[in-house]
């Protein structure tokens, strides 16, 4: 694909310059300043499409590349502004050396254009005697924009009754100054993605003001949360101890009165352990006897068929465990088959059954749980 150059005059540029993917895209580049070139990286363009190439002039402002014509006019205007040479008598040598002249002496009003507000009007000022009405046309004829002589002075005179139409060409900028600022212009549309803002101490002393006020609101907030919370805590844990003493007091009502306060739960599961414990053995007397239930229960149920014998029978809890040896395959699908159909067995398995051919006999393995 060709390159496409995109030449920006603008010390800022908008987002709209750039694609919607400014990676992929084609767009080179060319901008004034180094803020432009932040300012489409912060976009996403790729550093090398971005060419850094200074403000686009004219040659006739510039000249050649030594820029002769820019220094000279530079150096006149340099004269005009300063015509007691207080500039060129501190610095001078430097002005000297990089625009390549020394100061002309030139004589020649200022001539300086003022536009007021942005409303398409333009007031010219400066010295009178130089065809102020012929360039007023001239300019009005090229910028479409009504354009009049501004001597606002001419009229005006001094105690001795003389005019003051000398001082034209330097009072007529300041007052224009300040008439634009009684009529500041409109804020214009921005399409920037973000926009520096300048902020006044006025501002930001407001800004940090009300930050200020926020963070204190919320610690008050804070704090008034966690005590609310603390309150209704201890509250409710008042509530359960006294609930636990009642219960301490119904359940056993000797140990009542030695109950402390504070370590109501754990002298209540104390006196709770010394009383499971002179029902322990009552307990281990009905685990031995169901265990002895199930194992007359394998034991008929085994006995039913001769041919198979036990080996190892164990039972720890609920989990039972048989090995033992028949006579062949189907003698163990029968001793399955009367397992389950005994209802007092669940989740039975085979876990294995092979043939010995030594003892030429089945060994099997069960596993299996108590209801």
């Amino acid at each position: 694909y060709h390159p496409v150059f995109c030449i920006v005059c603008d010390a800022e540029v908008a987002r709209a310059w750039v694609s919607h993917e400014p990676a992929a895209s084609a767009i080179r580049y060319l901008v004034p300043c180094e803020r432009t070139v932040l300012r489409l990286l912060s976009y996403g363009v790729p550093r090398e499409r971005i060419l850094l190439t200074g403000f686009p002039l004219p040659l006739e402002l510039l000249g050649n590349q030594r820029l002769g014509i820019l220094k000279a006019d530079l150096i006149g205007r340099l004269s005009r502004l300063d015509p007691n040479g207080s500039f060129w008598r501190r610095h001078g040598k430097s002005a000297s050396h990089f625009l390549g002249g020394e100061r002309n002496g030139c004589t020649q009003p200022l001539t300086i254009t003022f536009a007021v507000g942005g409303a398409g009007e333009i007031y010219l000022t400066g010295n009178g005697a130089t065809g102020a009405h012929e360039k007023a046309q001239a300019l009005e004829s090229r910028t479409a924009l009504k354009t009049m002589v501004w001597r606002p002075f001419d009229e005006m005179r001094d105690r001795l009754d003389k005019t003051i139409s000398l001082v034209q060409p330097k009072l007529g900028v300041p007052l224009g100054l300040a008439i634009g600022a009684v009529y500041p212009p409109e804020k214009s549309l921005n399409l920037r993605q973000e926009e520096f803002v300048p902020k006044t101490y006025f501002n930001l002393r407001k800004m940090f003001l009300f930050m200020g006020t926020g963070l204190l609101l919320l610690a008050v907030l804070l704090t008034v949360n966690v005590y609310q919370k603390a309150y209704y805590q201890e509250k409710q844990y008042n509530r359960l101890q006294a609930q636990i003493r009642q219960v301490f007091a119904e359940a056993f009502p000797d140990a009542a009165k030695r109950i402390v306060r504070g370590q109501e739960v754990a002298q209540l599961e104390q006196k709770i352990s010394e009383e499971m414990g002179q029902y322990q053995g009552l307990e281990e007397a009905a685990g031995r006897e169901k265990i002895l239930e199930v194992l007359l229960s394998l034991s008929r149920i085994i006995s039913e068929d001769p041919d198979v014998q036990i080996e190892n029978a164990s039972v720890e809890g609920k989990d039972i465990r048989i090995d033992g040896r028949t006579s062949s395959f189907e003698a163990v699908d029968r001793l399955t088959s009367r397992l389950t159909k005994a209802g007092q067995f669940k989740n039975i398995k085979l876990v294995g059954a092979r043939m010995d051919k030594k003892d030429n006999a089945v060994t099997f393995n069960f596993a299996l749980e108590r209801n």
